[in-house]
């Protein structure tokens, strides 16, 4: 797991290193910038999924205490329980991650395709104002992606 950590902050620090040195000697090309960021990206993703993925047990203790108490007074009570269980694995780590991707991706692309609804709404509302209400449900549309991925994310954690 050491290694993993030690992979990503090497290609962040590659990535900062090289842009640096391309900055301060004037030999910095955007085009061949963007294409190094785009392979520290792609590369740095997995790295930090598998990360979450082997981390999450480990971190996250989930811990239940329930404590029960017997008697007609509480402040008389001489009888209580407490039980601690630890539910923690590698399927309670994916469940999470897939809860976030889930939640997470469809907010994204709402939010991308309200970005294109909405502008391409304006355009066309400001040639005729007599669809303006056609524009809206498109927009609206665009907007329910996310209930769609908020369901499935509840239904991961609830069903799952």
């Amino acid at each position: 797991m050491i290694v993993l950590l030690i992979l990503g902050l090497a290609l962040v620090g590659g990535t900062i290193i090289y842009g640096a040195t391309g900055a301060q000697n004037g030999t910095l090309n955007t085009k061949k910038f963007k294409k190094v960021v785009k392979i520290n990206i792609g590369a740095i993703l997995p790295v930090v999924v598998l990360f979450m993925v082997l981390a999450f047990p480990m971190v996250s203790k989930a811990t239940s205490v329930s404590a029960t108490a017997t008697g007609a007074d509480i402040a008389t009570t001489d009888t209580t329980t407490t039980t601690t269980t630890d539910t923690t694995s590698v399927g309670t780590g994916l469940k999470y991650i897939a809860i976030a991707l889930s939640t997470g991706l469809a907010a994204v692309g709402a939010g991308y395709a309200v970005a294109m609804a909405a502008s391409s709404s304006i355009g066309a509302v400001s040639e005729d104002d007599k669809i303006m209400g056609k524009t809206l449900i498109y927009v609206g549309l665009a907007e329910g992606i996310v209930l769609y991925g908020m369901i499935i994310s509840f239904m991961i954690l609830f069903v799952g």
